[in-house]
């Protein structure tokens, strides 16, 4: 069974670019409801787990720690923009170990409670950038670069097309 440590940190997650105001609630994971962090959805497989860690932290005092065997651990939040806007996404990533398949961005828009489609996404001429470094083949995301014992950050700015009432972002 493969095991996997990752920890996660949106320090400026998606953002006015022209204000700098943080959209995203509870962005360094600092509080906590029944084992869960405030603000975020998380889909947990049977075989790994999610929990607060306060040894590696970025900003404040504590970050998302996801331990686990194989599948994938959704953690989202959705945050509602504006058809012509400009928005900075950021997040950040710590590997503790794995397998090179460990981190990666899946980014989109919604209108209403409908994502957009894959063909939508990349009409938005966004869809490599919002899914993550190196997803030109147009099939998905691609996994962040695996460097192993440092935070690592992802940072890209986008112009929210039409139609569009939310962005969500799942990891």
């Amino acid at each position: 069974m493969k095991k996997i440590t990752l920890l996660l940190s949106f320090i400026v997650c998606v953002v006015f670019a022209q204000a700098q105001t943080n959209l995203v609630v509870n962005p360094s994971f600092e509080t906590w409801t029944g084992g869960n962090p405030d603000g975020w959805t998380i889909q947990s497989p049977s075989n790994g787990s999610v929990s607060v860690s306060t040894e590696k932290v970025l900003d404040g005092t504590s970050s998302l720690k996801v331990t686990g065997g194989s599948g994938t651990f959704p953690v989202w939040q959705s945050v509602p923009v504006t058809v012509g806007k400009t928005y900075i996404l950021s997040m950040s990533y710590y590997i503790e170990s794995g397998d090179n398949t460990d981190a990666r961005i899946w980014s989109g828009f919604k209108n209403g409670t409908t994502l957009f489609s894959e063909n939508e996404m990349i009409a938005t001429t966004y869809y490599s950038i919002l899914r993550g470094p190196g997803c030109e083949n147009l099939n998905g995301s691609s996994y962040f670069p695996d460097v192993k014992g440092e935070w690592k950050t992802y940072t890209v700015e986008f112009l929210v097309p039409a139609r569009s009432e939310e962005h969500t972002s799942e990891l």
